[in-house]
């Protein structure tokens, strides 16, 4: 922008990819995008970045400020930002390709927020896959599927064995060049993941993670 004034810098419903909610208040999302002209004769255009989020102005859904609510997450190398998802009161969990991001302090004044890497040695492969369930958010990485509580994110650091150890083989199969576009919800205590197996190019097999008994399900059997 030519000018760094705060009002210059304001975009009105710019381009939208994965909005989130974490507090009533602000909306956040992904800053793929810049917007200028008018509203009425708006000009989208790449900002050729995917490592930033940008939250709307308190109780104002289609403004934001370009300066002061932008936050770089995943600075550095080819890492980009995959999904995000609120967490426990005014937390917001980044999840990148290759690394996951905590954003504290979302719910209040932005000034104060802080983001802090979580670890490096986990990512997430689809947006779509991240379901909140209770206290816990399950994803698909590249190593399988993860289900975390918020006080144990930190513990993605090191050996950390994925909730799917017991079908690495199956996981093993899925095609990870289309891996993005696995599919996760939560449904009646058990968390079910669509993803392509083998050459599919779209998902062809639902995995089931059963939360009463803690293990996947496989042909009616718990693995």
């Amino acid at each position: 922008f030519p000018s760094h004034d705060k009002s210059a810098a304001r975009s009105e419903n710019p381009a939208r990819l994965a909005c989130v909610r974490p507090a009533a208040s602000v909306q956040w999302m992904p800053f793929n995008y810049a917007m200028t002209g008018t509203s009425g004769s708006p000009v989208i255009t790449s900002r050729n970045t995917k490592d930033e989020i940008i939250a709307s102005d308190i109780l104002d859904e289609n403004t934001y400020d370009q300066i002061q609510n932008q936050f770089r997450i995943a600075s550095g190398g080819a890492d980009f930002i995959v999904g995000l998802q609120p967490f426990s009161e005014d937390n917001l969990v980044a999840f990148a390709r290759n690394s996951i991001h905590l954003v504290r302090g979302v719910g209040a004044d932005l000034a104060n927020a802080t983001v802090q890497e979580i670890t490096r040695e986990v990512g997430c492969v689809s947006r779509k896959s991240i379901a909140q369930v209770g206290n816990q958010i399950f994803f698909l990485s590249d190593n399988g599927v993860y289900g975390v509580a918020f006080e144990d994110l930190y513990n993605l650091r090191g050996a950390t064995v994925p909730l799917s150890e017991a079908i690495n083989p199956l996981i093993a199969r899925i095609n990870k060049p289309y891996a993005g576009n696995a599919v996760g919800v939560y449904h009646d205590n058990r968390y079910y993941l669509a993803v392509p197996l083998d050459t599919s190019t779209v998902n062809n097999t639902i995995l089931v993670y059963n939360f009463l008994n803690a293990s996947f399900i496989l042909d009616g059997r718990l693995a």
